[in-house]
């Protein structure tokens, strides 16, 4: 045999060892080696397989699970805050203090934060805290001081910081329309380059609904220089619904939006499209797409037309069938004449005092627009005036017709009316707007102002105030401010703060959402998946014994032997019995007493039958008379076998003419009733005559006995032979070829002798079970003792 044989065989050894110990399964051992061990391979194969998919599968369970933990007991490394939803609408004061803490004033309430199912940790927070300062006002107050009141108040009620990605997370100062609207009093009118109309009116500011009213009653209004300004219809006239009154109204949330989107304050991306509003129109040689827009900040606020193409966005007002400019003005830093607060001038000389002329709430809002005849479009009129200017310099324009137009040119307190209706000074005012084939404008004014202006400055429902908006930084605060709003925001995010404030809405839970350990996920998982093995594995071994059995029932061929318990027994005791006969001889503590007995030559024991069996100790000079005395044996087997075998074979002729007579299948075969008397006769005779035969006299015969003894010598003790094997290294090719043909004849005459005695078929079939070979007879396998003692 070759490396790779030998390479092979250990391998196959080795893996039949190690199966033979994991499987623990007598049922399983019973199988041949051949099928014993790739069968247990594949039963190990298949448990491992278990065991990774359950350590696996297990492993990614128990990282997919999380658990909760007190907040003062969570692991840093494994756990996690848990960020809290926030909806709603929070107020943050210009000291740093939220809504709810015990230090908040809402008098001071300077920002908004508005948030629909907003979730935010505590550095996400903090960087939040950290962008609204520096993004929003801080770029704020670096224009503040360059803008007068009207355009500050824009900043304050339309500026806002929305977060990318959410058009519902806003930040924005705390300011509304409709408060800053309210003022003490309120006139409007329609004037134009020609034409006051304002006598006629009534004029009413609707807080609730926040809304600019004027009202003509309509016989007036067409009497007058009212209808040499504008059309009733023009305007929103509807005889049918109201026939003796003439009502215009503004809503001033619309207004203020539409202006600071035009001022460029905030853009058309932070309003919200009203669904299918838009349309495509052109105007001038252009294409533009109109639409209707609302500001999620201010709900209920009427919608706003805004149109937009490559160059520009630009938003109006809608009154009937008229398109308007929106615009929102302070009155000035003069009472008598339209002079602009300048912020590089006066303005910025007195912009801390806050009853300066130009921090006084006194607006000028309204609409410009054009009168042309029903049947012709307004838009064009409009856009070219667009073109021509931006809308800061329209509202600087616009501020002269404006004011000639408002309730100070009426009030004989403040100014002189003939100031106001020189025609050459008129003439001037209005040629901005002039456009060929339409004229010039006209213009909606409302005058909101107070007669006591220090008395009321609130930009806000919750009171506070902008003393002084003109060339001033109203927005910003301190950075100590700051720091206040991200160490305590909606809620204390330390233990000491907890411990001393009463939050409203904290960014985090009391407790973390924690994960498991890897670690300890692997460990965990590797004694659940043995222990599903260590279960699983008895199932495999049924399963394997039931295919085993299923097979032998298809195929007919005998793959599993099961021995009795007592059987069993019986080979337990020998085994043991040999074991410490063989341990008296070579353990030196026993034998210490028997110092004088030889320890140079064999031992030899008896076997619980009776029959000698040949024990070594481990002396050489043993081993060697033992290799001697069995060189001897086979010299005297090899002279003697060509006698042994003709004697054998005529014990077997004569044993299996007589097995004939005994075996099941020839009485199967007797003849049937009726058959000749002789013929019984002759056969009882030839049964009895062959019966006396083999009465073993053979049993007692020295050849006889001489062949047993010396076979019986082999087959026990280390030189056993088994079949055509020697397990002794000694046993030569040429001895083993000497004793085989004896060693079968003598096997053949034990065998059908055994047959005849129990009266069964006789089969030859050498079965191997380990180091062992049987012989099948009937239905059970022998062993070469079991044969010899069912012989004699």
């Amino acid at each position: 045999m070759g490396i790779c044989g030998s390479v092979i065989k250990d391998g196959l050894d080795f893996s039949y060892d190690v199966a033979t110990e994991t499987v623990n399964s007598q049922a399983m051992r019973d199988l041949p080696r051949k099928l014993f061990i790739p069968l247990s391979i594949l039963l190990m194969a298949c448990m491992l397989a278990v065991f990774l998919l359950i350590l696996i599968r297990g492993y990614y369970s128990q990282m997919k699970l999380h658990y909760l933990a007190p907040s003062i007991d969570a692991d840093s490394e494994l756990c996690d805050d848990v960020v809290i939803s926030h909806t709603g609408v929070y107020l943050l004061s210009s000291d740093g203090y939220w809504e709810g803490d015990d230090s908040f004033s809402y008098s001071n309430a300077k920002y908004v934060s508005r948030f629909k199912n907003a979730r935010m940790s505590v550095a996400e927070y903090e960087a939040y805290i950290d962008t609204r300062q520096s993004l929003m006002i801080d770029s704020l107050s670096s224009m503040s001081t360059q803008n007068d009141l009207a355009l500050n108040l824009l900043y304050w009620m339309s500026y806002v910081l929305v977060d990318s990605g959410s058009q519902t997370d806003r930040f924005y100062m705390n300011a509304d329309p409709s408060i800053i609207f309210d003022r003490e009093l309120t006139a409007g009118g329609l004037t134009n380059q020609y034409y006051d109309c304002r006598d006629e009116a009534s004029t009413s500011y609707d807080r609730a609904n926040s809304l600019l009213k004027v009202t003509f009653d309509i016989e007036s209004f067409n009497a007058g220089a009212c209808k040499n300004i504008t059309h009733a219809l023009h305007l929103g006239y509807a005889e049918n619904v109201s026939p003796t009154d003439f009502k215009i109204s503004v809503d001033v949330r619309s207004l203020i939006t539409a202006v600071a989107v035009n001022r460029n304050v905030m853009s058309v991306s932070d309003l919200q499209m009203i669904e299918d509003s838009s349309q495509v129109t052109p105007v001038n040689n252009e294409t533009y797409v109109f639409a209707r827009y609302v500001d999620p900040r201010y709900p209920g606020m009427r919608s706003i037309y805004c149109s937009s193409n490559t160059t520009f966005s630009f938003c109006f007002l809608v009154f009937g069938n008229t398109l308007a400019i929106p615009l929102f003005s302070h009155r000035g830093s003069s009472a008598r004449e339209p002079i602009m607060c300048d912020c590089a001038g006066e303005a910025g000389l007195y912009a801390n005092d806050s009853s300066y002329d130009c921090n006084k709430f006194t607006f000028l809002s309204g609409a410009l627009f054009y009168y042309v005849d029903l049947d012709e479009n307004v838009v064009p009129p409009l856009f070219t005036l667009l073109n021509r200017y931006d809308m800061a310099t329209i509202h600087e324009y616009a501020l002269g017709p404006m004011f000639a137009g408002s309730a100070h040119t009426a009030s004989r307190w403040f100014v002189d009316p003939a100031y106001f209706t020189n025609q050459t000074r008129r003439d001037n005012w209005y040629e901005f707007c002039d456009v060929e084939g339409y004229g010039s404008c006209s213009f909606l004014v409302f005058t909101s102002y107070d007669t006591n202006f220090a008395v009321n400055q609130q930009v806000s429902p919750s009171g506070n105030e902008v003393t002084r908006g003109a060339c001033y930084d109203s927005f910003s605060t301190t950075d100590e401010a700051w720091a206040r709003a991200k160490e305590t925001p909606f809620s204390p995010l330390t233990e000491e703060a907890r411990a001393k404030e009463t939050p409203f809405s904290p960014l985090t839970e009391e407790y973390e959402v924690c994960s498991n350990d890897k670690l300890q996920a692997v460990v965990d998982n590797l004694g659940i998946a043995s222990g599903d093995v260590s279960l699983a594995m008895p199932i495999g071994i049924v399963v394997i014994v039931a295919l085993m059995y299923l097979v032998q029932y298809v195929t007919g061929k005998r793959y599993m032997k099961r021995h009795s318990e007592s059987a069993r027994s019986e080979i337990l005791d020998q085994l043991a019995t040999a074991i410490l006969n063989e341990k008296l001889l070579v353990d030196p503590s026993e034998n210490a007493q028997e110092a004088d007995a030889p320890t140079d030559i064999p031992a030899r024991s008896t076997s619980p039958n009776g029959k000698p069996v040949l024990v070594l100790n481990q002396s050489e000079a043993a081993v060697r008379e033992i290799k001697q005395k069995f060189d001897q044996s086979v010299a005297a087997i090899e002279n003697t076998v060509p006698a042994m075998l003709d004697y054998l074979d005529g014990i077997f002729l004569t044993l299996m003419q007589v097995h004939s007579l005994h075996s099941p299948k020839d009485d199967d075969d007797a003849a049937p009733a009726g058959a000749a008397a002789d013929d019984a006769t002759a056969a009882a005779a030839k049964k009895a005559k062959l019966a006396r035969k083999a009465r073993r006299p053979y049993l007692d015969d020295p050849l006889y006995l001489n062949v047993l003894e010396m076979l019986t010598q082999l087959q026990s003790g280390p030189w056993a032979i088994v079949g055509d094997k020697a397990l002794c290294r000694r046993c030569s090719a040429a001895q083993l070829a000497v004793l085989k043909p004896l060693w079968m004849k003598l096997v053949a005459v034990l065998m059908v002798h055994s047959a005849i005695l129990l009266q069964c078929d006789m089969s030859v079939v050498m079965q191997k079970h380990g180091d062992r070979v049987q012989y099948q007879l009937g239905r059970d396998f022998w062993t070469l003792n079991e044969l010899q003692d069912a012989a004699c």
